[in-house]
């Protein structure tokens, strides 16, 4: 008989071949991927290694059966046989030490319990080994065909038994595997399991080994490729993995270290050249000397500028050196190609002991997302420096309670005109919270436009503001308009023209009675775009105000592009103008500036009747301050300037 006969004869011999190529193209892959520097990857090529030398040995015995006379068959058959159960028997252990790595459970199993785990698997060896003295697990015919004995059940057993420890393993663990890994290692076992059953149950079917490639096949799918992981700018895993893992390690690993890098002003830096590539070679230098500390796979990207380092395995000790060193280098010049001179790039790193610091993932994420304190004697921020994150989450829940328990409020600061009669108004948010009491506008704003509630508070205040007007008393008090905030967030969003005219006109107002205040930083976002929402409400009878010039986003270019009708100058140039002269030149050219462009000049911080005269001299269109009023309560508001035009009167 012919080889090809022999082949034909014996059709089973292509689940072998198959289960061959399947793996071979998971090596393949591997090898282009060039991820396999980790204990999971490692783990994945020993399997898939596994899976092949028990499909060749198998294939082998089947072809000297076919192919083969005599001594030549015997002995290819039987070495051949040995090889195959020596290593097929150790593919259902390797399937559960992979789960056990995937679940990030090596550390928390006792060496008892390791020991205890391995004993079947070596007994099966054993006996597998053993099997030429023995006779126990198989022997074999005058053709060479093997029949089993009792103890190749035994070892079937022995690896069920392995794959429901799997199983159990990562039902133990469910809830911190992503979707992904749970679909992948759903496969990888119900396919491999299967396989094992229906080659014990119908052993001419011979499927097992293609089962069992397959299911490797589908943990390369599923869970060795980690695409939607990796940052591939920088070669790093990115956020999505760092929430992933961090739920992971918080589940498993009783205590760990996270080592927070933030970069605090790249921004300086962008207009080098091109800025995008800049950008991306300060990305890459860093994520190179982070790679040169420790292990990519423990590297975590979490913003542009934001980085997380968190291995596991190392002592609170070793990560507070690394912490040390990082924060040392960053003291130092970042040599870029194309740049003449070192870029002096600055960061924030804080070091975070888990649990113990932080007690979940959302902690640790506000650890990266949340500015550091802008003062601290260490260099490297731990434990003592993490109040501001307590603050911070407790303020959010506030921010969320505010909607609830209504805690939100409107209160008014009066703005006066140049003859010191009040005319407008300023409308200022206020959180008055059951649990923090009262919240200031600066914490819970940024709060809110970080956690996407900002527009509900906008909202919110329009339509009281549109309420109190609509209550005709602001007329009848000699206030013809009332200054409304917008934020960042509000001004960007699509459609934000057109809901605003919507609860403007459900109210019946005059539109000119609201004037909407845009800060400079708004203002340098897209001036394209906020032209187009300035020139639909400003068509509706609207007015707008920039507000904080001069605080540092100064440009001719605000001015210029988007039409303004009051410039609103920030008190800190009122109180620098009277401290010197330099000072006093910037306020005049800022009131100068303002006017060259046709617009009002309102001027805030106003405190002192010195001040007032000051302003005066220069002209100045409007005044607002604590010498005129605090902001107050509209029932306040209408007691106090209802008390300013009595005396007025008399």
């Amino acid at each position: 008989m012919d080889v090809m006969q022999a082949l034909t004869s014996f059709r089973f011999l292509s689940f072998n071949v198959g289960a061959i190529l399947v793996c071979l193209t998971c090596l393949m892959y591997v090898g282009l991927r060039h991820r396999s520097d980790r204990l999971q990857n490692k783990l994945f090529l020993v399997l898939v290694i596994d899976v092949i030398m028990a499909a060749a040995s198998d294939l082998s015995a089947g072809l000297a059966r076919a192919c083969l006379e005599g001594f030549a068959k015997s002995a290819v058959v039987q070495v051949s046989g040995y090889v195959y159960f020596a290593t097929h028997i150790a593919l259902a252990p390797l399937f559960l030490l992979y789960a056990v790595v995937v679940c990030r459970e090596m550390g928390t199993i006792s060496r008892k319990r390791r020991i205890l785990a391995a004993i079947p698997f070596f007994l099966s060896e054993f006996i597998a080994l053993t099997n030429p003295l023995t006779q126990w697990v198989y022997t074999y015919g005058p053709d060479m065909s093997y029949t089993r004995n009792w103890a190749m059940f035994f070892i079937y057993a022995v690896g069920l038994m392995y794959l429901v420890l799997g199983s159990v393993q990562l039902t133990k663990r469910w809830h911190a595997l992503t979707i992904t890994r749970r679909r992948g290692l759903i496969f990888f076992f119900t396919v491999a399991g299967a396989g094992v059953v229906i080659q014990l149950l119908v052993p001419p079917f011979c499927i097992e080994l293609f089962a069992e490639s397959l299911a490797v096949l589908g943990v390369m799918l599923f869970v060795e490729d980690e695409d939607e992981y990796i940052e591939f700018e920088a070669n790093l895993y990115n956020r999505r993995a760092l929430e992933a893992d961090l739920d992971m390690y918080m589940e498993v690993v009783r205590s760990f270290n996270v080592v927070v890098v933030r970069v605090t002003n790249v921004g300086l830096y962008l207009n080098i050249g091109s800025s995008t590539p800049v950008v991306q070679t300060i990305t890459e230098q860093i994520a190179d000397y982070f790679r040169e500390l420790t292990p990519w796979y423990h590297i975590y990207r979490a913003t542009p500028m934001r980085f997380a380092i968190i291995d596991p395995h190392m002592s609170h000790d070793k990560a507070y050196e690394m912490a040390q060193k990082i924060a040392d280098r960053f003291g130092r010049g970042w040599r870029i190609p194309g740049v003449d001179v070192d870029i002096d790039l600055r960061a924030a790193v804080a070091l975070a002991r888990i649990p113990d610091d932080l007690s979940t993932p959302q902690d640790v994420l506000y650890l990266i997302d949340t500015p550091m304190p802008p003062t601290t004697e260490r260099s490297v921020f731990v434990r003592d420096d993490f109040d501001y994150l307590v603050r911070r989450a407790e303020v959010e829940r506030a921010v969320r309670r505010g909607f609830d328990e209504g805690g939100y409020e409107v209160y008014y600061q009066p703005i006066y005109n140049g003859a010191e009669e009040p005319c407008s108004a300023e409308a200022l948010m206020r959180l008055h919270d059951s649990v923090l009491g009262d919240v200031a506008p600066f914490e819970f704003i940024e709060v809110a436009e970080r956690i996407g509630l900002v527009d509900g508070i906008g909202e919110f205040a329009l339509r009281e503001v549109c309420a109190f007007i609509a209550s005709g008393v602001p007329e009848a008090l000699g206030i013809d308009h009332i200054n409304v905030n917008l934020s960042v967030i509000q001004c960007m969003q699509a459609g934000f023209a057109e809901s605003t005219k919507k609860i403007v006109e459900s109210y019946g107002i005059d539109p000119s009675m609201v004037t909407f205040e845009i800060t400079e930083s708004v203002a340098a976002q897209d001036y394209k775009f906020l032209a187009g929402v300035m020139g639909a409400l400003k068509g509706c009878g609207h007015r707008f105000a920039m507000d904080d010039f001069g605080t540092g986003y100064s440009n001719m270019h605000s001015l210029v592009a988007l039409d303004f009708d009051v410039v609103k100058i920030d008190k800190s140039v009122l109180w620098d103008a009277e401290k010197s002269e330099s000072g006093r030149v910037v306020l005049t050219s800022a009131v100068s500036l303002a006017r060259n462009v046709n617009c009002d000049v309102l001027v805030e911080g106003v405190e002192t009747k010195a001040q007032v005269n000051l302003l005066h001299s220069l002209g100045v269109d409007y005044y607002q301050g604590f010498y005129y009023a605090k902001p107050m309560p509209k029932d306040e508001l209408s007691a106090f300037l209802g008390d300013v035009g009595d005396s007025s009167a008399s």
